[in-house]
């Protein structure tokens, strides 16, 4: 199937200078960043908005909708034709402002310098502007032609007309369907159609003309497209704009006044969304300091990937929710706490607000996967309708977590009827007669058709309820200390019964523990199970094992085998079982080289500034796109939703574990077969290494579980890549209750880290900075704020007590 590419352009008027990438000081951080990714579309889901993701097309455009149309700039200056991948190599091609609300492609041919942004024209997603800059800092006058290419391929029907109209040329499907308009007001505009791949691609490539025309219609062809072009005199120290917009519709009146209306409030709506980014980047978390550049463009990337992922109300959903993933989204327990996790750490109140809604609009009390039609997503062969486990992706962790940090009593107490009928419901439905847990299904466990339960599976719903998984036990007992500690704060009545779950499943490991590690039992057998994988740590990370048990997994962790990150650190919720494991035994050093090792080689993964997956088909235009991973959801292509080969129509293309995702968002999969990242793109739960630096680097977690004062830990385990004498490492935007700081790490030469901490609070308090146990700095008294400098050792650990 030919997918070619499209463009187009509008209103130019003279400019004042370009714009920097930043509108404020708070807005969205300036940065060479990669020239791929994605546009947020607000409101698309799978069933009753399938609006479809907006995803970058290579080397200047936008692919729009469900993969109907590709939006691609093209252009000749200094007498050269820039119109492949290829021709910008020379040219510094990146992305200046990367955001899920506004992209810019930003490059330079000798004294031009260009800009091309891109924005939704509404939340409804029907249309997508466009705004080209072009400024001369050169001495002479300068000609740039920009050409635009709109093509619609074929899905299921051939049958297409275009034609030429005032201010536009269009392309429908013919005699119903959508039509896509390309507008614009700009005066000396060329504008035509063609039915011919090699007329457009001369146009184009070379500006040629001579096989384009002002109407055309194609009964059996494949290849339908409109095209425009204006020619620009931009003269010494000065700015040349020109707005375009690309609109769909399904009536032709209705799309040239979509059209006309994009273009009057082209401003005001850039100007919406990049107040949404500033308010979004005030309060993100920021790398400061001597960081490598590209960590810090990496966190930017991270935390853009969960803003798209975080859904708006639809259908059953009443609150905003985690979708899991841009292109096929669906609310899952495990994904949204460790998606919520990290967002926690950006914007509290919306991850408050997710984590809620996924209890309160959850069908059952087991929250089954769901996706916004009210339609399940996990039924096992038994026929029940699954949600994740209490121990899949830490939910209990990520919620005493949010909790801690925020204090937010009056989010716990209308939580915490849902979490008391969730783990009820496990205690009711998932124990055989003995009190032992069980699996109904591998899906339920998180695990997909995991080798640990030692049976065939076609499926990951064939039932697994023979295994008594050591996982499960651990995270109910955890559970059962959440809901007591949260009873208490809400002076119920449950927290001694809680507390009782909590003590019976601590006693109940022990049935697991071989003296080599706990191990599940197969019942079929009553023998232990040789599986040895992160997930069994859970009882050393939740603190349920005794100091023996934790000796074991200490000596496990320093052996080579373990320090190599194989396996399951490979994958996001393994990771995170691996580093807060190692975290608790003490191994801060492991999870700190550990961490920076992964973000090294992900976040340089995510700045990639070229693309290519071997074995793709080139398409017209010479354009190489990837079939294999197209990520936008049709009915007859679920293969290519999911990344995956679909032979239907691209029997070279190659399968989704090896199909390179494209950069500028997270992927499904940290690392696959061949060490490379895979699986789907812009997927939440690829994006929560903030988690990890956040937690395990800077050192910022919450106090442990019964303290009796408010605060938190700073624990700085600087990895050694960038613990070097003179450096100065530090992390703005991070919160507390309602108090935000900064951490700035200074290393000294003799290997101490002077750390500075500044604070600022809407009401006065007092802040007290402990290590082992002794007072080493204070405020003077309460303050609004203030900031707190005290010596600690790299791996040491300062407890900050806050008193209002």
């Amino acid at each position: 199937m030919l997918i070619i590419i499209i463009l187009l352009i509008t209103a130019m008027a003279a400019g004042q200078g370009m714009d920097t990438p930043t509108d404020s000081a708070n807005g969205f951080p300036a940065g060479n960043y990669t020239p791929f990714g994605y546009l947020d579309n607000p409101y698309h889901t799978l069933w009753l908005i399938n609006s479809g993701v907006i995803r970058s097309a290579p080397p200047l455009g936008f692919r729009f909708r469900e993969h109907h149309t590709v939006l691609q700039l093209a252009l000749a200056a200094n007498g050269r034709s820039y119109h492949q991948a290829a021709d910008f190599e020379s040219t510094g091609l990146h992305s200046a402002y990367h955001s899920k609300n506004i992209f810019s492609y930003d490059w330079k041919i000798e004294t031009l310098e260009f800009s091309a942004s891109y924005f939704l024209e509404s939340d409804r997603a029907q249309g997508l502007n466009c705004e080209v800059k072009i400024a001369n800092h050169g001495s002479a006058a300068a000609m740039v032609e920009v050409r635009a290419l709109l093509s619609v391929p074929p899905l299921d029907f051939d049958h297409y007309a275009a034609m030429v109209l005032p201010g536009g040329a269009l392309v429908r499907r013919f005699a119903e369907g959508p039509l896509y308009l390309l507008y614009s007001e700009a005066e000396n505009v060329f504008r035509a159609v063609g039915s011919s791949p090699a007329g457009v691609a001369a146009f184009m490539s070379d500006g040629k003309r001579d096989r384009l025309q002002d109407r055309a219609v194609s009964v059996e062809g494949d290849f339908m497209a409109a095209v425009l072009s204006c020619s620009l005199a931009v003269s010494p120290g000065t700015e040349k704009t020109l707005h375009f917009t690309l609109i769909r519709d399904v009536a032709q009146a209705a799309a040239l006044e979509n059209g006309r209306a994009a273009l009057k409030n082209f401003d005001r709506r850039r100007a919406e969304l990049r107040e949404d980014d500033a308010r979004f980047w005030s309060r993100c978390p920021q790398l400061v300091g001597d960081w490598p550049e590209v960590w810090k463009r990496g966190l930017v990337y991270d935390f853009e990937t969960l803003r798209m992922n975080v859904r708006r109300p639809a259908g059953v959903y009443k609150h905003h929710w985690d979708g899991m993933s841009a292109a096929i989204p669906r609310s899952v327990l495990g994904e949204t706490a460790l998606d919520m996790l990290a967002y926690s750490y950006a914007d509290p109140e919306t991850a408050k607000e997710v984590l809620y809604g996924l209890f309160a609009d959850a069908l059952a009390p087991n929250v089954p996967c769901m996706r916004e039609d009210g339609s399940v997503n996990m039924v096992s062969e038994s026929g029940s309708e699954c949600g994740t486990a209490p121990s899949w992706c830490l939910p209990s962790l990520t919620i005493r977590s949010i909790y801690a940090l925020t204090r937010d009593r009056k989010w716990v107490q209308a939580l915490y009827p849902y979490l008391e009928e969730f783990l009820l419901w496990w205690l009711e439905n998932r124990t055989h007669s003995d009190g032992a847990f069980f699996f109904d299904n591998s899906w339920e466990s998180g695990q997909d058709q995991s080798s640990r339960f030692r049976i065939e599976q076609k499926t990951g719903g064939a039932g697994v309820q023979h295994l008594e998984p050591v996982d499960l036990h651990a995270a109910v007992a955890d559970f059962g200390g959440l809901l007591s500690q949260f009873a208490g704060l809400l002076n119920l009545q449950d927290a001694d019964e809680w507390q009782k779950v909590q003590e019976k499943y601590r006693q109940w490991l022990r049935k697991y523990w071989t003296g080599q590690g706990f191990h599940d039992i197969d019942r079929r057998t009553g023998r232990h199970t040789n599986a040895d994988f992160a997930y069994l740590w859970l009882p050393h990370l939740f603190g349920l094992a005794t100091g023996q048990q934790n000796a074991v997994l200490k000596q496990k962790l320093r052996t080579p085998e373990y320090q190599s990150l194989e396996s399951w650190a490979n994958w996001p919720p393994g990771f995170q079982v691996v580093v807060e494991a190692a975290w608790a035994m003490g191994e801060r050093v492991l999870q700190a080289e550990h961490v920076a090792d992964q973000m090294d080689y992900l976040y340089n993964w995510w700045d990639r500034r070229t693309w290519e997956t071997p074995g793709a088909l080139p398409h017209a235009w010479g354009h190489i796109d990837r079939p294999a991973n197209l990520l936008e959801y049709h009915p007859r292509k679920w293969d290519e939703s999911f990344g995956m080969i679909d032979h239907s129509t691209n029997p070279h293309a190659p399968p989704r574990e090896y199909a390179e995702p494209i950069p500028g968002v997270a992927a499904e999969q940290w690392r696959n077969r061949d060490g490379k990242p895979a699986g789907m793109e812009n997927y939440g739960w690829g994006a929560t290494l903030p988690i990890h630096l956040i937690r395990g680097v800077i050192g910022y977690r919450d106090l442990p579980v019964g303290a009796k004062e408010s605060g938190f830990l700073l624990a700085p385990s600087l990895p050694s890549k960038v613990f070097q004498p003179g450096n100065r490492l530090g992390m703005s935007n991070l919160h507390f209750a309602n108090v935000d700081f900064e951490v700035m790490y200074e290393v000294k030469e003799n290997g101490q880290i002077q750390t500075t901490l500044s604070w600022r609070s809407p009401t006065p308090a007092a802040l007290t900075a402990r290590v082992k146990g002794k007072k080493v700095a204070a405020s003077e008294g309460r303050q609004t704020s203030g900031s707190l400098v005290y010596p600690i050792e790299n791996h040491g650990t300062s407890e900050i007590i806050f008193t209002e």
